[in-house]
């Protein structure tokens, strides 16, 4: 089933109103802070329910993911990373009622003078939380040059040697 792109700009009020449901895809190429931080990947797909929680605040839930390709970080190719954010805002006008928030919600403030958000960076911005610090393939699956093997090996070795062993190495030859 081919996923159609979603819209750059929306209105989340009023899609609350209607308790809307989108499904779709983001292109990588639209998300530009994502797209630098990353070698390669694949279009977002996301699936997002705007709706109002217990409460009746004004809520969007739902997922979007993306397989990406970054560098790793001790072998420097690269490593295949799968992107999953799951989505939980809950919309407040002010500062003020951010402080007011439920801990199982992240917020996004709306700005009183817009109706319309950026849906694209509200994904970009989830996927980028996904990002890894350090991204690193799998102990073992790093094809590292010959050379880095053997200084890690080396280091490894010496980490190993107990310092109490070179003491009583030095006292026996005294």
């Amino acid at each position: 089933m081919l996923k159609r792109p979603l819209p750059k700009l929306i209105d989340p009020m009023k899609l609350i109103t209607r308790e809307a449901k989108l499904s779709g895809t983001v292109p990588l190429g639209l998300m530009t802070r994502l797209s630098e931080a990353v070698l390669s990947g694949s279009d977002a797909d996301v699936e997002l329910e705007f709706t109002r929680n217990e409460q009746g605040l004004a809520t969007i839930l739902g997922v979007a993911s993306s397989d990406v390709f970054l560098r790793c970080q001790r072998c420097l190719n690269a490593v295949e990373f799968p992107l999953h954010a799951q989505v939980s805002l809950l919309l407040v006008q002010d500062e003020e009622a951010e402080d007011k928030v439920f801990s199982e919600y992240d917020t996004f403030i709306l700005d009183e003078n817009e109706d319309t958000i950026s849906l694209h960076e509200l994904v970009e911005d989830e996927l980028l939380l996904c990002l890894p610090s350090i991204p690193m393939h799998k102990d073992g699956g790093c094809s590292m040059p010959e050379h880095s093997r053997e200084s890690e090996k080396a280091s490894k070795i010496k980490s190993e040697r107990n310092p109490f062993q070179v003491l009583k190495e030095l006292k026996k030859k005294n």
